[in-house]
């Protein structure tokens, strides 16, 4: 681990939970920094930055108070992410937010009997920027119109992806990033179970109609995830034989070993184009 606190920029539905379970089997809970829960938001609407100083590991669906350098109140810190395709992020959050009843939209969308359609096209203050180009606003740290395609934004996000944050991962090669990630941040225990899966019946509710609006509403993000992918590809590519044949080792182990991996054992994985 660095000297800096490690930074989880956590956007929803992202396989975050099982990423912060792999980072607490490895680094003392002393150490660690989670903000999920209402309760934790409001214990923690202010913090002491000598609070901060004993933490290695912060995590919670936060967002930086600063993007340069990148910062958490007044701590610089280092920061990782993982990406998903957005449409399915966008199905997946709204039915965990809708069925999670100690999450702080439960109530509102639940009350208030919000379809998946309202949520993503809402201007109550709360749900409005979660429809729209969620992901690029919260890696940028930029604020844009919403009925306007945000090119700034969409930019500094892909520089803080390529050039700026320490690590990236993708959700639908979750296990190919999850053993790059325990390289980069030298985690020892990485073997993993999928935690905060959802019942598949659960998106019988989502129109074609609803996922096309989605579409429409974030192509920012769709750019940004495709841009994404294609940097992890490239990393791999890149990655010499026996760390390929290491990522293969750890994901047949991971399936043996647990009930979840990302890929079945005859999926396609992200291997150098060459294999």
């Amino acid at each position: 681990m660095n000297n800096k606190p490690l930074f989880f920029l956590h956007i929803p539905r992202t396989g975050g939970t099982t990423v912060d379970k792999i980072f607490s089997n490895n680094i003392h809970s002393s150490n660690i920094l989670s903000i999920y829960k209402d309760f934790e938001y409001k214990k923690y609407r202010e913090i002491n930055s000598n609070n901060l100083v004993n933490m290695k590991y912060i995590t919670g669906h936060l967002l930086l108070s600063n993007y340069n350098p990148f910062m958490f109140y007044n701590i610089e810190v280092d920061v990782f992410t993982f990406l998903r395709n957005p449409v399915s992020r966008l199905i997946s959050e709204y039915i965990f937010y809708k069925t999670w009843k100690d999450n702080h939209l439960y109530k509102i969308i639940n009350e208030n009997n919000v379809s998946f359609s309202e949520y993503l096209l809402s201007n109550n203050n709360i749900l409005k920027y979660r429809g729209k180009n969620f992901m690029t606003r919260c890696i940028s740290g930029k604020s844009f119109i919403f009925n306007k395609y945000p090119y700034t934004a969409l930019a500094v996000a892909k520089k803080h992806i390529d050039k700026k944050f320490k690590f990236i991962g993708i959700l639908e090669k979750f296990a190919e990033s999850i053993f790059l990630l325990g390289k980069i941040f030298n985690l020892s225990n990485i073997f993993f179970e999928q935690n905060n899966k959802l019942r598949p019946d659960l998106k019988n509710c989502i129109s074609d109609n609803d996922k096309d609006i989605a579409l429409e509403l974030n192509k920012a993000d769709s750019e940004l995830y495709e841009f994404a992918v294609d940097i992890f590809q490239e990393r791999i590519d890149k990655l010499d034989n026996k760390t390929i044949e290491d990522i293969k080792k750890f994901i047949s182990k991971n399936i043996k070993n647990t009930h979840y991996s990302s890929c079945k054992e005859n999926d396609e994985i992200f291997l150098p184009k060459k294999y």
